[in-house]
């Protein structure tokens, strides 16, 4: 039984560790046959791509053809020996065959309904659009299967796996790329004849963008040597290539230049320097799409090469899987028989003398001391019979002096033999130990009491010490007819300290202002930390109010002073409101003082010092006025919203309207949002009318439904930071939809970029889910804050909206340069671009001139009610025409 029990424990963990040995090489294994097929299924679908386009684009040539003018531009490639058109034989059967190697029914199936039903087209948009949505597709499968080679090369475990199947990725991307650049061109190019719209345009460009990054991209991770460097040298390094590409730069040099041309109606006889203008756009146009179709058949031989690496490297490492397999399986049988045999030996050396020294240990246990071990085997067995004997004789002792204790005999001399061995030592020991801890609970009783009024980060008083010892000050203050001064004390900006250097950070900041606090303050006054970043000193008796700043000035200087942590300096702030009193106030009403003084400061600016006053008094007063009458707005429905209008730059059309809140108090005076708005944030009521404003909003909304001309217009609402950050606003939103039965592609909402700086993570995974529900998000306010490109990107956001701040300086070369990059990063994260506070035509000409997709402002339309907006859709039309 014993020799079971010892094989076990020694072999348990060895199994234990070749399952999970045996496990992992499973996984690599898996993992490499799941790189061999998806790079297999990934050669299909890219040489299933590239024949697509190109089926497209013959299908696309024969309508860009038609009529006289096509005719003579089918003759001139003709004579060229070129003719998009007589290919597309050749295009479906590549595109039939890489069709039959995926057997995917359905994607066959809908390549056949988009040649039936391209048969009958002649327009080349609806052509394109047929097409488009299956090369769409195509490239979706091509990312998913690239997602899957970079989730099994990394399972695979095998650096040169992981580093071939990258080099296919962007192989891979490349081709893509590059087809849709050859697509991207073909259209622009043929803007002579075929209608090109803007987007068009802007798709070249950024093609050719991606495709020059993207060649930075494959070139940095090519191997030193082997087939895909040689594959990839015959194409970079083809003369075609840099000839094509800058023919591409040309054609879109020369666009943005003479901007889109005109369309010319097809079908129309043509004059001859007509047909001599066809038949060299048409040598130019075969010439560049002839060696862009040669550059992709050698970047084929690219992706192939790649391909091919990462199938031998998954075969390489499926192989050195399969040994590590076996290798297992031996080492765990060698380990077993091994251990099985020390197991044997441990018996016949150690079991039986180990359990000779249990059954002595045993007998002690139950009171027999009198018995005596051999002291004999290992000497590890010698030294433990040895230790057990020397045990016995100690409690043989001591066992005599407790009877002669017990029998009163205090004379014995027994009593003043010592317990031989360590045992004696350890009795003796105990009795000085007791002591010990009865002192160590007198001094842990007083550490107890301590820190039940101190804080544990910083040591100062904590916040129930400071309104007791406070209480006690107004008091002696009172009897005394003297003064008191409480300075509030608040660190400027410090969660942005713990946001960028971690708590630890902001804690030794804490620690060092307390320090700083202790260092300043005079004999007899009090620091303490109200808790999180706000401190409090109490100084009494102070001769006036001068001398309370100027102690206030001193503790802003000590506190201020950089602080050095883990080699970075720490540069902190603070803000400083002050409340004076003679004794005749309670403790609260002073710390609502010296708490409204330093929210005050803080409005000032960084390192500010602030005495409340009257005034203050007064300002507070008037804020808890107009937060009832808010109130009483809110609950009386004295709200209502104005609708301003945007129109797209271009064709002046209105294409949404923002609602706009508006007041009118009881005595008819309207009241400035710039007023209430600032008072309802600082608490829970600025909820209260984000909510009315949803609701009544989305009801107009509901009303304009069936409307002809607002059916189809979005209106957009403005979100307060609070509710963004309240967790609430989903659920609100989603309620006022559902409630009016609205659609939520009809909703915008708009946030501030303060708004979600002031909690990025939070603000990110709330917009998230409105615009996965539907509703677009628009980023308002923009340029007055500090959000990066950065930033941009992470959010979910469809339209930035640059604050009319800027739109109204554009007569500055500064600040015209500054709304240029403010539009180009928005349209570089393909978001749409709005003007605000448009008021005069040179403002409206400078925003077209520079891109601008929306304007806003006085010069189009006035915020009105629902009525009037009604009205002015009936005379306009939907567009507003101005100077």
């Amino acid at each position: 039984m014993l020799l079971c029990v010892i094989g076990l424990l020694i072999t348990t963990p060895l199994v234990g560790l070749g399952q999970v040995q045996w496990r992992e090489s499973g996984e690599r294994v898996e993992a490499t046959r799941d790189i061999s097929a998806s790079a297999e299924r990934l050669g299909y679908l890219l040489r299933l791509q590239s024949g697509l386009s190109a089926e497209q684009l013959s299908n696309s040539w024969d309508s860009v053809t038609g009529g006289q003018l096509g005719e003579a531009m089918r003759a001139g490639t003709s004579l060229m020996g070129f003719d998009l058109s007589s290919s597309g034989g050749a295009d479906q059967a590549e595109v039939d065959r890489y069709l039959g190697l995926l057997g995917d029914d359905e994607l066959s199936e809908r390549v056949a309904q988009a040649r039936t039903s391209n048969a009958a087209v002649t327009d080349v948009t609806q052509i394109g659009l047929a097409y488009n949505a299956i090369i769409e597709d195509v490239v979706s499968r091509i990312d998913a299967e690239l997602a899957i080679l970079t989730t099994a090369s990394a399972a695979a475990g095998d650096p040169d796996v992981v580093r071939a199947a990258q080099l296919a990725g962007e192989a891979a991307s490349l081709e893509i790329i590059s087809t849709e650049l050859g697509g991207n061109w073909a259209a622009v190019a043929a803007a002579d004849w075929v209608p090109v719209d803007r987007h068009r345009v802007r798709d070249l460009g950024d093609s050719l963008t991606l495709y020059r990054d993207q060649v930075i991209r494959v070139e940095r991770v090519l191997p030193d040597d082997g087939p895909m460097v040689s594959a990839w040298g015959a194409y970079a390094n083809a003369t075609d290539r840099a000839a094509t590409i800058a023919m591409f730069e040309g054609t879109l040099s020369q666009v943005l230049e003479d901007g889109i041309p005109l369309v010319t109606p097809m079908g129309l006889p043509a004059d001859p320097d007509e047909l001599a203008e066809a038949l060299g756009a048409a040598a130019t146009l075969t010439t560049a799409l002839t060696r862009w179709q040669v550059l992709n058949t050698q970047l084929d031989f690219v992706v192939d090469s790649s391909l091919s690496d990462v199938e031998s490297a998954a075969e390489r490492s499926l192989s050195s899987a399969s040994s590590d397999r076996r290798a297992t399986v031996l080492w765990i049988l060698v380990a077993t028989v091994v251990s099985i045999g020390a197991a044997a030996a441990m018996v016949v050396l150690v079991a039986w003398p180990v359990r000779r020294l249990a059954d002595t240990a045993h007998a002690i246990s139950r009171g027999r001391i009198d018995s005596r071990l051999e002291e004999r085997g290992p000497k590890e067995i010698r030294v433990g019979a040895r230790a057990l004997n020397e045990a016995m004789a100690s409690l043989q002792t001591v066992e005599a002096q407790a009877i002669a204790l017990a029998e009163e005999r205090l004379d014995d001399e027994r009593l003043s033999a010592p317990a031989p061995g360590q045992l004696g030592k350890s009795l003796q020991a105990a009795v000085d130990r007791l002591a010990a801890s009865l002192a160590e609970r007198d001094e842990f009783q007083q550490q107890l009491a301590h820190e039940a009024s101190h804080d544990g980060l910083t040591k100062l008083a904590n916040r129930n010490a400071v309104l007791r010892h406070l209480d006690m000050a107004l008091a002696r203050t009172h009897r005394s007819k003297s003064s008191l001064a409480l300075l509030f004390i608040d660190l400027d900006e410090f969660k942005s300290i713990n946001d960028h250097y971690g708590h630890p950070a902001g804690d030794e900041v804490l620690r060092e202002t307390a320090r700083r606090l202790l260092a300043t303050i005079r004999d007899g006054d009090l620091a303490g930390r109200l808790g999180g970043d706000e401190f409090i000193i109490v100084a009494e008796p102070i001769d006036g109010s001068d001398a309370a700043v100027d102690l206030a000035e001193r503790v802003l200087e000590a506190a201020s002073v950089p602080i050095l942590f883990d080699g970075v300096s720490l540069q902190p702030s603070i803000s400083i409101g002050i409340g004076m009193s003679d004794g005749s106030r309670s403790a609260a009403d002073v710390l609502r003082d010296a708490d409204l003084a330093v929210y005050r400061a803080k409005s000032l600016g960084k390192g500010a010092i602030d005495m409340c006053d009257d005034n203050l008094r007064g300002e507070v007063r008037a804020r808890d006025e107009m937060e009832l009458a808010i109130r009483d707005a809110i609950d009386g429905d004295r709200f209502r919203l104005h609708y301003q209008a945007l129109v797209e730059t271009t064709s002046q059309e209105i294409v949404s309207f923002e609602a706009l809140l508006r007041w009118t108090d009881p005595d008819g005076n309207e009241v400035s949002p710039a007023v209430f708005i600032p008072v309802a944030e600082r608490s829970e009521l600025i909820l209260d009318i984000d909510r009315w404003v949803l609701d009544t909003a989305v009801g107009q909304l509901a009303d304009w439904t069936d409307h002809p001309l607002l059916g189809d217009r979005p209106v957009s609402i403005n979100v307060s930071s609070r509710h963004l950050g309240s967790g609430s606003l989903y659920p609100d939103v989603r309620g006022a939809l559902d409630r009016h039965g609205v659609s939520p592609e009809r909703l915008i909402l708009e946030v501030t970029e303060t708004a979600v700086l002031e909690d990025m993570d939070a603000a990110g995974v709330e917009l998230t889910q409105l615009r996965d529900f539907g509703v677009q998000i628009a980023l308002d306010d923009f340029g007055t804050g500090y959000m990066s490109l950065a930033h941009l990107r992470s959010l979910p956001i469809d339209t930035l909206k640059i604050d009319q701040v800027f739109v109204t300086a554009t007569d500055s070369d500064a600040d015209y340069t500054l709304i240029h990059l403010m539009l180009k990063a928005g349209h570089l994260l393909n978001l749409k671009v709005v003007g605000e506070g448009v008021e005069t035509d040179l403002q409206a000409a400078l925003l077209s001139e520079m891109g601008c997709d929306t304007l806003q402002g006085f010069l189009f339309s006035r915020p009105m009610d629902a009525a009037a907006t009604e009205a002015l859709l009936a005379e306009t039309g939907s567009r507003i025409m101005t100077g």
